[in-house]
């Protein structure tokens, strides 16, 4: 089995040659991550946004095999100018000076596309060129006749990505970063 894909304008096809040509396409219609990080000042956050930039998701019929994404360093905003070239310098930055962008890549363990699924995605997480497996569990709900959000939320550790602990005034932000991702998918398929 070949499988190709091509991103055009928010569009994502897949070609499947076995047995014939079928074409499934999708269109994502949104997608999101945001993440919060506590600080050691109690009821002080870090947060913050972006949207996700390419999202490539692979199925079978109403089975998803593989998902992928990719999320511009340059577009993750806090809403503090200030603040956003801190993160991006002291988060982001890796030791050549470059600032590559967060990708995830990762299969499923047997999904389906029904009214509500509860799946399993086994993932790599990259950040500053590092890459760590991570098991995400995602919603996934059937919000139209040929439509679907799939959604998640997760821990991130940044110690794992070798990130130094951000702290700057004295304000430090925690290890731990809570992270939420969602998407937003229509079908030309019926699901």
């Amino acid at each position: 089995m070949r499988i190709f894909c091509f991103n055009i304008q928010r569009y994502v096809f897949f070609v499947n040659f076995f047995l014939g040509t079928q074409v499934f396409a999708f269109q994502l219609v949104k997608s999101h991550l945001s993440f919060e990080a506590k600080t050691n000042v109690p009821g002080l956050t870090v947060s913050g946004e972006a949207p996700v930039s390419e999202v490539i998701l692979k199925q079978n019929k109403n089975i998803l095999e593989n998902l992928q994404g990719i999320v511009k360093v340059a577009e993750l905003k806090t809403g503090i100018e200030l603040r956003d070239e801190h993160m991006y310098e002291k988060v982001f930055q890796n030791e050549k000076g470059l600032r590559p962008d967060i990708k995830l890549k990762g299969s499923f363990d047997s999904c389906e596309v029904k009214n509500s699924s509860m799946c399993k995605l086994n993932a790599n997480i990259e950040i500053r060129g590092k890459e760590n497996p991570i098991t995400l569990e995602l919603v996934i709900e059937k919000t139209g006749d040929r439509e679907f959000k799939m959604s998640s939320k997760f821990p991130l550790s940044l110690k794992k990505y070798e990130i130094d602990i951000p702290a700057y005034m004295g304000v430090k932000v925690k290890d731990s970063v809570e992270i939420e991702l969602s998407a937003f998918f229509k079908s030309e398929l019926r699901l």
